[in-house]
């Protein structure tokens, strides 16, 4: 699989993932920078990954609010732009230094390219579909 329909395929995943983003204070940010950005062993129970979304999706939030403030867009008030902008400002790491997205979506890619098998293994099951996907079947009476 080509490197860019595998990146297309690993955004599918983060489609369906809601940011409150106005619900974001400076110390949530603060603290899922610091999982996102700190080198750990990967676990089996890949929370990383959905830290790394998580974080990946805020940014791409930001990007769609401050396209809107380039193109004077009617649809944004002040308190959302100055609130961006604190965003923004907060989303640094250890060092004060703003973060490297391009090397975050990269550890993203290759934590959602990892497979399952540790886990599979652990529950002593044959497969590894991803546990962290919930299937809900419904009945209608």
């Amino acid at each position: 699989m080509s490197e860019e329909n595998n990146n297309n395929e690993n955004m599918s995943h983060r489609s369906s993932v809601f940011v409150p983003f106005e619900s974001l204070t400076q110390r949530v940010i603060n603290s899922i920078v610091s999982v996102a950005t700190t080198f750990r062993k990967p676990n089996f129970d890949y929370s990383e990954r959905t830290i790394l979304i998580f974080l990946l999706e805020i940014n791409k939030k930001l990007k769609e609010i401050e396209k809107k403030i380039q193109e004077n867009s009617t649809e944004i008030d002040q308190q959302l732009i100055q609130y961006a902008q604190n965003v923004r400002k907060w989303l640094v790491d250890i060092n004060k230094q703003s973060l490297n997205w391009i090397e975050l979506e990269k550890k993203y890619s290759r934590i959602a390219n990892q497979n399952c098998d540790e886990m599979a293994r652990y529950y002593g099951s044959n497969s590894a579909e991803p546990y962290f996907e919930l299937n809900v079947k419904t009945v209608s009476c």
